[in-house]
């Protein structure tokens, strides 16, 4: 997989955050909100940036989860998808459709692979090594509520709710 040059004013290392938990930087660098590592099924780990639905910008084509953090600070994945399209604006759109239905609260994105092959390969890696938290997902349900996020039983409905069949 080709990867893009980056250059970090920090150091990432070997210890430096599991899959599905933030990186810590120390308290000197304010950055461990921003980076999370997700584990594959191959036992690659791949980084990803930390954004909310309201601070993501417009993306090229990459990687990314949808994410749901609770109050105590716990991410269950969603979703795990890359996006398509060459236009960032749709990108967007469909990141923050997505997002929405599921009831995602953060954008965690993947830009280190290069070609629509190796979107695929992470995509298909990172799903296999989150499948036990994927296939908790419903199709087409929100698994989340804003007011009930721990107990799906007791899930008001929304309006979405009533115009389905």
């Amino acid at each position: 997989m080709g990867l893009q040059n980056l250059e970090f004013d920090f150091e990432i290392g070997p210890n430096s955050g599991a899959g599905g938990q933030a990186v810590d930087f120390g308290e000197e660098c304010d950055l461990s909100g921003r980076f999370q590592y997700w584990n594959g099924a191959s036992g690659e780990r791949y980084i990803h940036t930390v954004y909310s639905l309201v601070d993501l910008p417009e993306l090229p084509r990459i990687n990314y989860l949808l994410v749901h953090r609770d109050e105590r600070g716990r991410c269950a994945p969603l979703r795990i998808g890359r996006t398509t399209d060459s236009c960032r604006t749709a990108n967007l759109a469909e990141i923050r459709y997505r997002a929405a239905r599921l009831g995602a609260n953060e954008v965690h994105i993947h830009m280190i692979a290069d070609t629509s092959r190796d979107r695929a390969l992470v995509e298909c890696d990172l799903r296999a090594g989150q499948f036990r938290a994927l296939s908790a997902e419903r199709a087409g349900k929100r698994l989340f509520h804003p007011d009930h996020s721990d107990h799906q039983a007791s899930r008001k409905p929304f309006i979405s709710d009533f115009n389905r069949k």
